[in-house]
């Protein structure tokens, strides 16, 4: 960018698509701040339920999951996937068991518990979303195309896609 140029220079020419971003970054942080506040009352976090459903959705596509699935499935990096994990097992609701097949792997499983608390979130997930979109003259569909495209997820199954490397700044600066 030239010396003289202006900031509102630059911004003029990318406002949509930066109050876009920011727009979704503050969409999502009430979502977070709700949802939050809605689990509080199971003794559960976001990061919780996010596990608790990855645990839940995997499976059910597939006989066993590994942490590793779990990881890539909800993007969650393997340090803080342990962390939560450990939560969630001493609270009896997964357990771990070692892969039959593969001593380095273990396999997740819901227990009972899991899956009534995991029941219980969903109901609380979906009043925080009827909350946040019911009757505001959204098109969810629409929305949700828009999302998954933002977030790298296709339709036939929820996982995200590889994130490309990251943006390099030197050649996108103002």
């Amino acid at each position: 960018m030239p010396q003289q140029a202006k900031l509102e220079d630059y911004l003029a020419n990318v406002a949509e698509s930066v109050r876009s971003g920011y727009l979704l970054l503050l969409a999502g942080q009430r979502q977070q701040r709700e949802i939050n506040t809605a689990l509080k009352k199971l003794g559960l976090t976001s990061a919780h339920c996010q596990m608790l459903y990855g645990i839940y959705e995997l499976t059910r596509q597939r006989q066993k999951i590994t942490q590793n699935d779990l990881a890539r499935y909800i993007m969650l990096n393997k340090s803080m996937l342990s962390t939560v994990l450990k939560k969630l097992i001493a609270k009896g609701y997964v357990v771990r068991e070692p892969d039959a097949a593969d001593s380095r792997a273990n396999n997740l499983f819901l227990t009972p518990a899991g899956e009534e608390i995991a029941c219980k979130a969903f109901v609380l997930l979906e009043t925080v979303d009827k909350f946040l979109f019911e009757n505001k003259g959204i098109d969810l569909q629409a929305l949700n195309a828009a999302l998954r495209l933002v977030a790298g997820v296709n339709e036939e199954e929820q996982c995200p896609q590889p994130v490309p490397p990251l943006y390099d700044l030197t050649t996108h600066s103002p």
